[in-house]
Formats: C-alpha cells, structure tokens, sequence
C-alpha cells in the first residue's frame, strides 16, 4: 500500500508520521478556488481540490506513475486550513500588511480554525476512487490582546507567511494563546485523531499494522 500526502505542508508531514511511518508525499500546485458557503464546506472543496489534482498528476505524469507498482493500493490524503474571524476567511497572507491585518483582527478575540480532509483509495489510479471520505474539523481559539509593537516583532520573525491567519499556535505566536477548545493538532494544520478514525472506517491499516 502506497500512502500519499498531497500537501506541502512540513507540519502536516510530521503530524502524519504519528499515523503512518512511512508515506511520501506529493504537493498540488493547483489554485486553491472555491466559493464559499460555510467555513466547513470551503474547506472540504479546497482539500478536494489538492486531492484530485494529485491524482491527475498520478493518472497523466509518466514520471510520477513509475512511482506506482502496479496493482499497489494508494491512499491519497489532503488537507486545507483557514482562520475564520467575524465572517472572513483568513488563509495565508501575501504581504507584511496583509499579514498585519489578520493578527490586528485576531487580537483579544476568539476565532475558528478550520481543517477540511479529503480521503481518496485507490486499487488501480487509471479508474475510479474504491472508497473516499472527506470531513471537516474546528477548533476555537482564544487570542491574548497584541499591541502594534508585538505584531510587528511577530511578524519579522517570518513565521506568518506560511499560515493560515498569519500566525502557528505551536510557534513564536504560543505567548499569546490564552486558550483553545477543541483539537490543537486541528490548529496546527491535520485533526489526526479524525483523520485516523476515518482512515480504519475505510479499511485502511495504520502504524503498527500496516
């Protein structure tokens, strides 16, 4: 059984390692485009989206089928995350000020971060998914009060730009936690106990089983 991480995330890689010791991965450059409907359903769509892409490279990228034994099980699994803050999704800044405005907004607050997953098994990549499953997961978080000065320090560290919502709970931006309710792991990009629930529903084996 070949198990694949469609994500370039380095924090979702180590979080699957506690599921999976051994996977690859294998990232989508896709645009991530959805239209929003509800927190739960955008992220499902954008993490459906990384999947299917992946698998296109899979079914058309000669390079990436000789990866792939033949009648080799594949397991594809994907994810996206976004900060939802007073009815805006904040994904990943593009500048200095976008990302100012994002932790300005979190400040002394409470949002929502949201993990959709997609989940795509395959016996022969050539045809149809065998079995798939996608869900999404929240976590609320409390924000400690940040003056303009620690912002700015925050954000010279360069940690933001690579996170939904401008900050990592289990970075630089911990000081400022008061609190979360619900899966950190969630927070830090992959809801692993979800995930791995779904993943044995599916038939999928895990860590010491496989």
């Amino acid at each position: 059984m070949k198990i694949i991480l469609a994500s370039a995330s380095p924090r979702r890689k180590k979080l699957l390692t506690n599921i999976f010791p051994q996977f690859e991965v294998l990232t989508s450059d896709a645009p991530e485009k959805a239209i929003f409907t509800t927190p739960a359903e955008f992220v499902c769509e954008l993490a459906r989206q990384k999947a299917e892409h992946v698998i296109e490279k899979l079914k058309t990228d000669s390079r990436v089928q000789q990866t792939v034994s033949a009648n080799e099980e594949i397991v594809i699994i994907s994810a996206d995350t976004i900060v939802f803050q007073d009815e805006e999704v904040l994904g990943k800044p593009a500048t200095e000020e976008d990302a100012f405005r994002m932790l300005r907004s979190i400040s002394g607050k409470t949002h929502e971060v949201y993990t959709g997953v997609s989940v795509f098994i395959f016996s022969d990549i050539r045809k149809s998914a065998l079995r798939s499953a996608s869900f999404a997961e929240s976590t609320k978080v409390s924000v400690a009060e940040i003056t303009d000065c620690e912002i700015m320090t925050y954000i010279s560290s360069r940690e933001p730009f690579d996170k939904a919502g401008a900050y990592g709970i289990q970075g630089q931006f911990s000081k400022f936690i008061r609190g979360i309710e619900g899966d950190y792991f969630n927070v830090v990009g992959l809801p692993v106990c979800r995930l791995y629930e779904h993943l044995k529903k599916l038939g999928v084996p895990c860590t010491d089983e496989i």
